[in-house]
């Protein structure tokens, strides 16, 4: 069975929305800048933030039922742009679901909660959005969602993960139309989390270069919705794309790094091509998982050159423009793919200045037109998570 993409919703540090999107990819530079937001030590350093307070995005996601935050604000915005696109009807007579994705959650309202609690004051029933499940039901709930709702976490794989587990659904005849995402919030927890592994850099990432530091963590949300062939028919819709393969593995190596050989990754993208039944040379674009961090593009480089072999391949990281989203960074990432492919244009892989000499491979380096009929776009996690995503014309 066939599943399609027939909407799209995003906000990152690109902008709100698909068209502002497609309007900063093609600058040819990167959104991540110094902190307006984040306080002490943290000031200095540069993420790819979303330029909207809170209260802001609160007001703009217009959902004040609960305890709202950062994550579930970002989700809502994208969720409704998507579903407006695709117009599916939410109704007790559909089969439609959620699957949401998040690592962040609700942590914002913890450390308002800390922040509060030393001054004096309290913030009441906090905890609950610490619930892992909260956003997605609050998000399900603004949508007018009542049933088959679902939060996976895979760590940075995790909206990846939700889109193919979103395709099985409708594969495997449970659902006809799914509404599959992820959000995340810059949050202290996670800045400090990251340093401590010595993780994050002090400038501007540069994936794949020579000279790489380290990571910028970034912030947004994105969703797709997804229909069976039959849901489409049945409503006249045109599709933007088909999800047309994935491939989900494990490197089965260490907690928080890839292994030397970049296996798991390899065999994710050998996964989704082979269920495609696409050829190395078929695939227009690849979107890298490119975390500039020394072991993930050293190991991530070393899977694609083994993939691609000699074949000429148009690549690049879009961290390099939004910083890292997180659990968001997969179907961010999709969205950003799909645009390059129905746009014909390759996204450049911005502060790029030298080849790694382990394997010497260049990325885009500036905006370029090109018909793309196949993008493939990887994700990986810690704990050993590997997925790509396959989509097609």
């Amino acid at each position: 069975m066939k599943v399609y993409v027939t909407g799209m919703g995003i906000i990152s540090a690109l902008g709100v929305g698909k068209d502002a999107t497609i309007k900063s990819l093609k600058m040819n530079r990167s959104f991540i800048t110094k902190s307006s937001d984040q306080e002490g030590i943290w000031s200095e350093k540069h993420f790819g933030e979303v330029p909207f307070s809170t209260e802001e995005l609160v007001e703009n996601s217009e959902f004040n039922e609960g305890l709202s935050n950062r994550t579930l604000s970002l989700g809502i915005i994208a969720a409704r742009e998507a579903l407006k696109q695709s117009n599916i009807e939410v109704d007790k007579n559909n089969r439609v679901g959620l699957v949401f994705s998040t690592t962040v959650g609700g942590a914002s309202l913890t450390e308002k909660h800390y922040k509060n609690y030393l001054s004096g004051t309290s913030t009441p029933n906090f905890f609950k959005s610490n619930d892992i499940t909260y956003n997605a039901m609050a998000i399900s709930s603004a949508l007018g969602i009542t049933q088959n709702i679902s939060t996976i976490n895979t760590a940075c794989s995790s909206s990846a993960h939700a889109i193919a587990y979103g395709a099985r659904l409708i594969k495997g005849g449970m659902l006809d139309q799914v509404i599959v995402g992820g959000s995340d919030a810059l949050s202290y927890s996670t800045i400090h989390g990251f340093n401590s592994l010595c993780l994050l850099t002090d400038g501007v990432c540069k994936p794949f270069d020579r000279n790489r530091k380290g990571i910028n963590l970034g912030e947004g949300a994105g969703f797709i919705c997804l229909e069976s062939e039959s849901a489409i028919k049945k409503r006249q819709s045109k599709a933007l794309c088909q999800l047309s393969g994935y491939g989900l593995t494990n490197d089965f190596h260490h907690i928080s790094s890839s292994s030397p050989e970049g296996q798991g990754i390899q065999l994710a993208m050998q996964k989704a091509m082979e269920m495609t039944n696409c050829n190395p040379e078929d695939i227009g674009y690849l979107n890298a998982h490119g975390t500039a961090t020394p072991n993930n593009d050293l190991t991530e480089g070393i899977a694609i050159k083994k993939i691609f072999n000699n074949h000429p391949l148009s690549f690049s990281s879009t961290k390099s423009m939004t910083g890292h989203t997180l659990a968001a960074a997969g179907v961010i990432e999709s969205i950003l793919s799909i645009l390059a492919m129905n746009n014909s244009f390759l996204i450049p892989n911005v502060n790029f200045e030298e080849t790694m000499p382990e394997h010497q491979m260049m990325p885009v380096s500036a905006p370029e037109d090109k018909e793309i009929n196949h993008v493939l776009t990887n994700a990986a996690g810690m704990g050993g998570y590997c997925s790509s995503l396959l989509y097609s014309k």
